[in-house]
């Protein structure tokens, strides 16, 4: 599904390429025969929610009594924001924000190596984020009713962790991380759109910092098994100001 989501994109934005190029040729046509040029909005505002769900593999160490807890934690809410500028009519740049929430709970029975067990909760609360500029295009019908999107960027991935085993505790870290992005709007005026986002944000931690009882304990280098991958897929409606 990466891939595919890439490859449309990547596909997109060479289409865009043409197209700019057609219309340049075609609007020294229209100034030689005094036509007007069309007008194209230049800001773009955008809110999104839905659901996504995370692509990493159920590590090998999660025992059998825990991989259903883990799958849960798989699949969540996704919501953002962007904000773009459109300095030609097909391609603008911008700034996107997005997030991917999870929880679970259960109660869990840990025994240590004397044999002592001690009952208690499980909780996590995940929250995976991302930030950084993009690149975009867009290609709409002649009636502006129907627009096609891709984008993709670069940015920052925040991890946060914030749960408990029997005591509380926060794992955290950061990677830099991919986005790619294919829409669909449907104007319902000049100025409001309503529409659909299928997106991928791809990442992988290398180090993380567990935090418990007030004490902060890094990973710096995690082995390639143990590495955390938080890149996802989702699904979401998107509600857009075109200005």
């Amino acid at each position: 599904m990466k891939r595919i989501i890439a490859f449309i994109a990547a596909l997109a934005f060479l289409s865009g390429g043409i197209c700019y190029a057609q219309e340049q040729e075609q609007g020294q046509e229209q100034r030689q025969e005094q036509e007007p040029v069309r007008e194209y909005s230049k800001f773009r505002f955008s809110l999104e929610g839905g659901g996504g769900f995370r692509l990493g593999k159920i590590s090998n160490d999660v025992s059998d009594d825990f991989k259903s807890y883990t799958k849960k934690l798989r699949r969540g809410f996704v919501y953002g924001a962007d904000a773009t500028w459109f300095f030609k009519e097909f391609m603008g740049v911008g700034l996107r924000y997005k997030a991917f929430s999870a929880s679970n709970g259960a109660t869990v029975t840990i025994t240590d190596d004397n044999g002592y067990s001690t009952s208690g909760k499980m909780k996590d609360n995940i929250q995976i984020s991302f930030i950084g500029p993009m690149f975009c295009t867009r290609f709409s019908s002649r009636n502006g009713l129907h627009t096609l999107t891709a984008d993709i960027g670069v940015g920052y991935i925040n991890y946060r962790d914030k749960g408990m085993v029997i005591e509380k505790m926060k794992l955290t870290g950061g990677t830099l991380g991919l986005l790619y992005n294919i829409g669909y709007d449907y104007a319902l005026n000049k100025m409001w759109s309503i529409g659909v986002n299928l997106s991928s944000i791809e990442g992988t931690l290398t180090t993380l910092t567990l935090e418990q009882n007030g004490v902060k304990t890094s990973q710096t280098t995690l082995d390639k098994d143990k590495q955390e991958n938080i890149s996802h897929i989702d699904l979401s409606f998107t509600l857009k100001l075109n200005l």
